[in-house]
């Protein structure tokens, strides 16, 4: 069984959410986030009304100049993290003293560390099938 991924974005960085979610799949995992295709406030309501994020075996949050202060994003964080779910900031094209602070704190994966990130997951995901076999 896949890992089930979550993609929380900004709706400006939908290109590089198609990047990311493209590379998972690839990867074998399952991408289960809508991209962005409303405004702002009605997907992040649609995101947790739907079950997308409550299903998510990670998170992914993708952190740009677009949406490093975005206080939805950082609400989808805080929803996900007080569900219990594993949270990962992807940066991009920001440096870390740009991040806001709770993002600082935790173990954050930069854009160009995507392909050893992901093959974390593979594995992750070949020990969660053995385990359950």
């Amino acid at each position: 069984m896949p890992l089930k991924m979550f993609i929380s974005s900004a709706p400006r960085d939908s290109d590089l959410a198609r990047d990311l979610e493209k590379r998972l799949n690839k990867a074998g995992l399952q991408v289960i986030s809508p991209h962005p295709t409303k405004g702002v406030k009605e997907n992040v309501r649609a995101r947790i009304d739907g079950e997308a994020l409550r299903a998510a075996d990670e998170v992914i949050a993708l952190l740009t100049k677009n949406s490093s202060d975005s206080s939805w994003l950082l609400f989808e964080i805080g929803y996900a993290a007080s569900l219990g779910k594993r949270v990962t900031p992807l940066i991009q094209g920001i440096e870390p003293k740009e991040l806001p602070k709770i993002i600082k704190q935790m173990e954050y994966v930069r854009y160009a560390g995507l392909d050893k990130y992901i093959s974390k997951l593979q594995r992750r995901a070949e020990e969660l099938s053995r385990s359950a076999a």
